[in-house]
C-alpha cells in the first residue's frame, strides 16, 4: 500500500496470488510497478478464512462479518439448511449489506469492478460492474447504472473465461494450452483497458477492480508451476512460465496506468487468499464414515439395482453422469440453452443423488479441500437421527477416534 493525503482510495485485488509467489515473481522482475511500491509503500501478510472454505473469503471481505454471519462457506455446492439438498448460493443470498453501500449513503462515490459474489444495487452512487470477467461472479453480467454493461460490451467484448464448462478440466492438449493462453492474456488486457476507462469516467473516493485472471492460471496450470506436483511436466512448465510472465506484465503496467491517472489516491494491492496443491484425503471420508456405521441405515432393505445404482453414485459423487457419459462441449451447449439457475438445480440433484443422508447418522458435505463431516441431528435436519447433547458428542467422539487411526496403506503414517 502506498498512502496520500486526498482520502481516495485506489484498490487492485490480483486474485488467489500468494505472498511468497508475488514475491519471487517480483524479484524476477516481471513487476516493476509493484517492485517500487512496495519499496515505497508498506508490505504486510493477511489473514483470511481461506481454512474455512474458499466460498466464505470475499463476502467476509465486502460484509465485514464471518461466515456465522453472511453464511457463505463452500457456495459452489453448499447444503441448504433444513434440507438434505446441495444448492449453489448467488449473490443475492448474503444477507449483509457491502461496505460501499455505507460509503455511497456518506455522499462518497464508488467504482466496484468484479467482485466475486457481487451484485449491482440500486440507487448505488457510483459504478458498479458485476459479472463480466469474474472466476466466480454468482451474478449474471450486469451493472449500476442498468445500461453501462452494454457499452463495455461493446467497446471491450466479453471474457472469454467466463461461463465455459471446459475450464473444470483444464487445457490437455497443446492447442487448448493455446487457446487458454489467448484468452487469458486477452482477457486480462481487457480489464485493464476497461478499468482505466471507468476510472476516467470521474473521481471516485473508492476504485476497487478484481483480476482473476490469476485465478483462473493457477487453478488450472499449478502443477506445471510446481516441481514436487506428481502431474508436473518440465515442456509444459516453460510454456506456463512463459504465460504466468506475460499475465503478470499486464497487471503490473495496468497498476502504473491507475496510479498514474490518479497519483493523489492511496493506492491498494492486495489478494485474499494463495493457492496450493490439494492432497486433502476428503474423499474417503464416506467410505469411512460407512466402515463405522456412520451410513445410510436400511440400504439392505433396497432391492439390488437400486442399492448398486446408490452405491455408484455415492462413490462417483455422480460426476461421471456429467463429466463421463455427457462430452464437454454438449455440457457447453446444454448450459447456454438450460436457464442458468435450473441447471444449478438440477446438476447439483444429479451429483449428490444416492447420498442417503437422511437415513445416516452423519455425512460429509461437498467443501474444496478440507472435510466436512455433518451429524444428522434431531431438530436440525428434517429426518434427524442423532439427538442432541450426549449422544451428539458421542457421535462426534467415535468419528475422532476412527479418523485418528487411520494409517497410510503405502507408509504406515498417520
Amino acid at each position: 500500500m502506498q498512502a496520500r493525503d486526498s482520502g481516495a482510495v485506489t484498490a487492485v485485488c490480483i486474485e488467489v496470488m500468494s505472498p511468497d509467489m508475488l514475491t519471487a515473481w517480483v524479484e524476477r522482475g516481471w513487476m516493476p510497478h509493484l517492485e517500487g511500491l512496495r519499496q515505497d509503500g508498506v508490505w504486510a501478510r493477511l489473514e483470511s478464512d481461506t481454512d474455512l472454505s474458499s466460498g466464505s473469503i470475499w463476502p467476509t471481505f465486502f460484509t465485514g462479518v464471518n461466515p456465522a454471519k453472511h453464511g457463505q462457506f463452500f457456495t459452489h455446492m453448499q447444503l441448504e439448511p433444513g434440507t438434505y439438498e446441495i444448492v449453489k448460493k448467488y449473490a443475492d443470498d448474503v444477507p449483509c449489506e457491502p461496505f460501499w453501500t455505507e460509503i455511497g449513503r456518506a455522499g462518497r462515490s464508488c467504482a466496484i469492478i468484479d467482485v466475486p459474489q457481487t451484485r449491482p444495487v440500486e440507487p448505488f452512487n457510483g459504478i458498479h460492474v458485476a459479472g463480466w470477467g469474474g472466476e466466480f461472479p454468482a451474478w449474471p453480467r450486469s451493472s449500476s447504472p442498468a445500461g453501462l454493461m452494454a457499452e463495455i460490451t461493446e467497446r471491450f467484448g466479453t471474457h472469454a473465461l467466463v461461463d465455459q464448462y471446459r475450464m473444470a478440466f483444464g487445457p490437455k492438449t497443446d492447442r487448448d494450452f493455446s487457446r487458454f493462453a489467448e484468452e487469458l492474456l486477452h482477457g486480462a488486457r481487457a480489464k485493464a483497458e476497461m478499468s482505466h476507462w471507468i476510472l476516467k469516467q470521474g473521481p471516485r473516493d473508492l476504485f476497487l477492480t478484481v483480476f482473476s485472471e490469476t485465478h483462473w492460471a493457477l487453478h488450472l496450470l499449478w502443477d506445471a508451476l510446481d516441481p514436487s506436483h506428481p502431474r508436473h511436466d518440465q515442456a509444459r512448465a516453460a510454456k506456463s512460465t512463459r504465460t504466468f510472465r506475460d499475465l503478470c506484465r499486464i497487471i503490473d503496467d495496468a497498476i502504473g496506468a491507475l496510479r498514474q491517472a490518479r497519483p493523489e489516491a492511496d493506492l491498494l494491492l492486495f489478494s485474499l487468499s494463495g493457492m496450493g496443491p490439494n492432497y486433502s484425503g476428503r474423499h474417503v471420508l464416506p467410505a469411512v464414515l460407512d466402515r463405522i456405521g456412520m451410513g445410510p441405515r436400511g440400504a439392505r432393505r433396497l432391492r439390488p439395482l437400486e442399492a448398486s445404482f446408490s452405491t455408484w453414485l455415492r462413490a462417483t459423487h455422480g460426476r461421471a453422469v456429467l463429466e463421463g457419459s455427457v462430452s464437454v462441449r454438449a455440457i457447453e451447449i446444454m448450459k447456454r440453452i438450460i436457464p442458468t439457475r435450473l441447471w444449478d438445480k438440477y446438476a447439483r440433484r444429479i451429483l449428490h443423488a444416492g447420498g442417503g443422508w437422511k437415513r445416516s447418522r452423519a455425512f460429509c458435505v461437498p467443501n474444496d479441500y478440507s472435510g466436512s463431516i455433518r451429524v444428522n441431528v434431531y431438530g436440525r435436519e428434517p429426518g434427524g437421527l442423532v439427538a442432541p447433547g450426549a449422544e451428539y458428542e458421542a457421535v462426534c467422539d467415535e468419528i475422532t477416534a476412527a479418523l485418528l487411526e487411520l494409517e497410510h496403506a503405502e507408509t504406515g503414517r498417520p
